[in-house]
């Protein structure tokens, strides 16, 4: 196909299509070119010819684009400038880094701290532990020497008696547990029994070796 161009009243060709495409494609023809073949009625715009590819010439760049593009390229000049002086300051021997290689001569302290000793564990006592929940469901109103009553040979107030219904090496087959777990006979008498979370508590003073300050 061979094409005649018009355009600002200036008539030229003819030119084949391969040539017009690459006139386009290199910017040359400004928009608004008219064209006319052989089976063309008339002047049509050259991009309704089929076979043209226009394609479209980039925008330039707007006020802020053309400011952030300097801003960048300002930007980027000054930090090729700043690790060119770190560079040329930079000690033979010495990583680009700025950091001096860890020595195998340093301390043990500077390479890593040392980790802090163990806390001991901390074990149940009756004062602290026990003898609140006991008070808690008066169990003192039935194993109190000090008030006269003492029941089933038990009394809260003396150590060794207290030591005499436990088994350390036996938790849950020491009378204690037993009586204060027994649903036959509840303990207190007359008042709700124990909590699961109190009963525990009670067995993890006895595995602590049921100590009574």
């Amino acid at each position: 196909m061979q094409l005649y161009l018009h355009h600002g009243g200036q008539q030229s060709g003819p030119y084949s299509l391969e040539q017009v495409n690459q006139w386009l494609a290199e910017g040359v023809l400004p928009p608004g070119v008219h064209a006319w073949h052989e089976d063309a009625p008339e002047w049509i715009p050259l991009e309704e010819i089929p076979g043209i590819h226009r394609q479209t010439a980039p925008q330039p760049a707007s006020g802020k684009s053309r400011k952030l593009l300097i801003t960048i390229s300002a930007s980027a000049t000054v930090l090729a400038l700043a690790i060119g002086a770190v560079v040329a300051f930079q000690k033979p021997g010495q990583p680009s880094g700025g950091e001096s290689q860890p020595s195998d001569t340093n301390p043990p302290s500077a390479k890593a701290a040392l980790p802090s000793p163990a806390m001991p564990a901390q074990h149940l006592t009756y004062k602290q532990d026990i003898e609140p929940i006991f008070k808690k469901h008066r169990c003192y109103e039935c194993h109190d020497s000090t008030a006269g009553k003492v029941r089933g040979d038990l009394d809260l107030i003396v150590p060794f008696n207290v030591a005499a219904v436990v088994d350390t090496n036996k938790v849950n087959l020491s009378r204690l547990i037993l009586r204060l777990t027994d649903e036959k006979e509840p303990m207190p008498p007359n008042g709700p029994m124990l909590s699961s979370p109190e009963i525990n508590t009670v067995r993890q003073w006895i595995q602590d070796g049921a100590k009574y300050k």
